[in-house]
């Protein structure tokens, strides 16, 4: 008989938090590819798009958990 582990899944999920280099505003956020999404956050940042971390320049990683559910990860990053 195979015991459950609710933290085993097929998949890897991200919950992250970046900041600015004053460390004065955070952004919390989910994604499945970690590397991709602080790419994608840095050019937001370089074409001044209108997003949340562009307008307060947070590049820096500052902190991220891994997880196999995105269930898990969604709940994490409500806490």
């Amino acid at each position: 008989m195979n015991s459950y582990n609710e933290n085993e899944g097929s998949h890897t999920y991200y919950v992250y938090m970046i900041t600015n280099a004053y460390r004065s505003t955070y952004y919390i956020g989910v994604t499945n590819n970690l590397k991709l999404r602080i790419e994608q956050h840095n050019e937001n940042i370089k074409k001044s798009r209108k997003t949340f971390a562009a307008k307060y320049n947070l590049k820096h990683l500052v902190y991220y958990e891994r997880f196999s559910w995105i269930q898990n990860a969604i709940a994490r990053e409500k806490e």
